[in-house]
């Protein structure tokens, strides 16, 4: 049986898909002493804990959770303090406890192959912590390896100018999101992105208070680096004596006291408690963020539209969103694509939007949003790269564009031909006006609502990426006389 774009472009499923989401998050610590930060590519780097759990989309609460982790955890203080704080049933909520790293890294890698997942969701996966996985890993990994669970390292493009580096363990049939790497797709002008700013960004709860070095000025050694090693290495009085000195020298404590902070057993025991629940914590808030900004819903739409695959619209620019747009429509009207860049490109400025002076005033203001302002002027003018002729020529018959008296494009008429940006915006401001009448008609259905707020808003992003792409120096795209004219006709139209 053959399947082509077409019959693909044909399936509507308004049904919320039974897709499984791995979400994990691992902690680090490290032997090098107070002042530098674990990233378990340095041989006194180490894993402690490894927080794995497994969702179905969409849902919040977890169908399983499993904490691996060499810390000496009790876990009946821990049920009995965080009981109501785990988002799961205790049954549901698994310890594995462990005595090295290379057991943290085999039961983890069992695990993650036992589910068949669809999704797997991390955040700032390539912040080099997982490496360790990749030296250490022992010859009873191969097997999961050979069946299928692999480390991959995939720089993924998050603009033209910026690639992030992202680590994951891959399964065949699995599509990986780093959300860091959705973070500063969607947030490109704020100058954080760590998960606790996007997580209060995004009205979210936030991460778990825990310090991770001592605050300054202040003798509470509490915090999570000191505690780390002081659980891990307790029964290491010379490790202890050796680090407390350091600590000492760093913080200008006392020596006895730094030595003392990570020698009471009792506080010990209770900050393992507490490290567990801030990892679990992390990997709740992945998922979290997953659903209330319906990325993979968004995902899923724009790869519709696109005809490619989920990963490749996570793990590409937007270009790849657009050429795949426009060589598909191109398709269906028996013509050439191309998205190879020829010639030499000259970068030079185009006018851009109207921009007015603000006044201040105290009186009311009226404001008018224009609805799909480049589109409609694709449209209205017959724009399109296929329509473009040479501004000198003379037939009485060409659309001109103007604005101010200057002319800045002309292009073939629709009563000869309509070209091919404005077929594809037509098309995507109708099927934009069916999800709008959609969202009205299901707003006290979540789940349709959600599907048809996303298809919109995919829509609505591909049809400004075709006036976009047309004004972008680094797009194949690239046309100064087209994305100059939209500008041009949308000022004269205002």
């Amino acid at each position: 049986m053959t399947v082509s774009f077409s019959d693909i472009e044909r399936v509507e499923s308004n049904i919320l898909p039974k897709l499984i989401i791995q979400a994990w998050d691992i902690e680090c610590g490290s032997k090098r002493g107070p002042g530098f930060f674990p990233v378990a590519e340095q041989p006194d780097d180490y894993i402690y804990m490894i927080q794995l759990d497994i969702f179905l989309y969409n849902q919040s609460q977890p169908l399983k959770r499993y904490n691996i982790t060499l810390l000496p955890i009790n876990t009946s203080l821990f049920f009995e303090k965080y009981d109501n704080e785990i988002s799961c049933s205790p049954n549901d909520f698994n310890f594995v406890l462990v005595n090295s790293e290379e057991e943290i890294l085999l039961e983890f890698a069992k695990i993650n192959y036992s589910y068949q997942k669809d999704i797997e969701i991390g955040y700032n996966t390539g912040e080099t912590k997982v490496r360790v996985i990749d030296n250490d890993v022992n010859e009873q990994l191969q097997k999961y390896q050979f069946a299928g669970l692999n480390i991959n390292n995939r720089d993924i493009k998050v603009n033209p100018m910026e690639n992030q580096t992202c680590e994951y363990f891959y399964v065949q049939g699995s599509i990986f999101l780093d959300l860091l790497v959705w973070a500063k797709k969607t947030f490109q002008n704020e100058l954080k992105h760590t998960l606790a700013y996007i997580l209060k960004k995004c009205k979210l709860s936030g991460k778990v208070d825990l310090s991770y070095i001592p605050d300054d000025n202040s003798d509470n050694l509490k915090c999570m680096f000191v505690y780390v090693s002081a659980i891990k290495f307790q029964n290491d009085e010379l490790f202890l004596s050796e680090f407390a000195t350091k600590l000492s020298k760093l913080c200008k404590i006392d020596y006895q006291k730094c030595f003392d902070a990570m020698s009471d057993l009792s506080v010990l025991e209770e900050y393992a408690i507490d490290l567990a629940y801030y990892c679990s914590v992390d990997t709740l808030r992945l998922q979290e963020l997953l659903i209330k900004r319906n990325i993979v819903g968004d995902y899923m739409q724009l790869a519709k539209i696109s005809s490619i695959t989920i990963s490749n619209v996570f793990m590409n620019a937007v270009g790849t969103v657009i050429n795949n747009f426009f060589g598909r429509n191109a398709q269906k009207q028996d013509m050439l694509f191309s998205i190879a860049r020829k010639g030499i490109i000259e970068i030079v400025p185009y006018e851009g939007a109207l921009v007015l002076e603000k006044k201040n005033s105290d009186k009311p203001v009226g404001v008018l949003d224009f609805a799909s302002m480049y589109p409609n002027a694709i449209i209205e003018k017959n724009i399109s790269t296929d329509t473009c002729v040479d501004i000198n020529s003379t037939n009485p018959s060409l659309n001109i564009v103007t604005d101010n008296g200057k002319i800045y494009g002309k292009f073939i008429s629709q009563k000869e031909r309509i070209g091919l940006m404005p077929l594809m915006c037509k098309e995507l401001l109708r099927q934009r006006d069916i999800a709008k009448h959609k969202i009205k008609q299901y707003k006290e259905d979540p789940v349709l609502l959600m599907y048809w707020t996303s298809l919109s808003n995919a829509l609505k992003l591909t049809a400004n990426l075709i006036y976009g792409a047309t004004g972008f120096v680094f797009s194949n795209l690239y046309m100064k006389p087209i994305a100059s004219s939209i500008m041009a006709y949308s000022r004269s139209t205002l």
